[in-house]
């Protein structure tokens, strides 16, 4: 069916401004506007993030089995199949291969 626009003409969408017409948005703020931020600690005041576990006392944990399996709902254990928590031990425990962002 021919269209009621011509053979190659479709609708136009209305406009208020042409595309030379359009106002330009102001400029707010700027980076420059932007206060410092205060000083408050110099370096040597800043605390060390404390390490509370070092390698070798990570455990047998669960989080670390490679028999452990996360999905949204529950933590399962794959060799065990049964639910379980990431800070429960097992004594089947094997340790997951290294990630490989590590």
């Amino acid at each position: 069916m021919p269209s009621i626009f011509g053979p190659d003409e479709a609708p136009k969408k209305p406009s208020i401004f042409t595309d030379d017409e359009k106002p330009v948005a102001p400029k707010i703020f700027s980076d420059d506007d932007k206060p410092a931020s205060p000083k408050v600690f110099s370096d040597d005041e800043k605390t060390v993030a404390p390490k509370v576990f070092k390698e070798a006392e990570k455990g047998r944990f669960c989080r670390y089995c490679r028999h452990y399996v996360v999905n949204p709902f529950l933590q399962r254990c794959a060799l065990r199949r049964r639910e379980v928590e990431a800070t429960d031990t097992c004594p089947q425990f094997e340790p997951a291969p290294p990630k490989d962002g590590d």
